[in-house]
């Protein structure tokens, strides 16, 4: 799979990218080093941990990564979570569905980059 393909399989913004980063290669090297973050994991324990506070800025992280390589489905969801947690915990039990929402997108995003050509 190639970048622009990556880009459909997520639903991602792959012209916004693009417009920004202007070369596939210098997109797909970007794409690598977010499987290397670990804010993901963070989110992760702090939501074991019932930590919001923690998990507030992992999420926070996680949303602005997103936002910046135009994974939009990921964007979209950690930003529900994000607003979630803002400001302290609203609700655990709609905080720990739009987590759901968060790991499926992640866990797609990941897959789909494990996917690219070297």
């Amino acid at each position: 799979m190639n970048v622009e393909e990556f880009y459909k399989e997520i639903n991602g913004d792959y012209e916004n990218v693009m417009s920004r980063l202007a070369t596939e290669e210098r997109v797909a090297k970007y794409l690598h080093k977010f499987t290397t973050t670990t804010d993901f994991d963070d989110l992760t324990k702090a939501i074991n941990n019932n930590d919001w506070e923690k998990a507030f800025l992992a999420v926070h992280t996680l949303k602005g990564m997103a936002l910046n390589l135009g994974f939009t489905n990921l964007a979209s969801s950690s930003s529900n979570l994000t607003e979630e947690l803002r400001g302290g915990l609203k609700s655990e039990s709609s905080a720990l569905s739009y987590f759901s929402q968060v790991s499926e997108e992640y866990k797609k995003t990941i897959e789909a980059i494990n996917q690219l050509e070297s």
